[in-house]
């Protein structure tokens, strides 16, 4: 769960700058940059869980995983 979670924040900050360099960029007025929001607050919810709460929140990822793996 380490290793997901430090992937997961990479991730995040990567996508919370090529955001934020969107939208200085092409300002506010293209909405379009703002699709990565959610993926980029998923990457942080899961890099800060499974840091901070590896036994709980790892748990809880891996029994979603398998119940909508299939």
């Amino acid at each position: 769960m380490f290793l997901l979670g430090i992937i997961s924040l990479v991730g995040a900050i990567l996508v919370s700058i090529l955001m934020g360099w969107g939208i200085i960029t092409f300002g506010v007025r293209d909405m379009s940059i703002l699709w990565a929001v959610v993926p980029d607050g998923v990457l942080w919810v899961i890099g800060i869980g499974c840091l901070l709460k590896p036994d709980t929140f790892g748990r809880a990822l891996a029994e979603m995983a398998e119940h909508y793996g299939g």
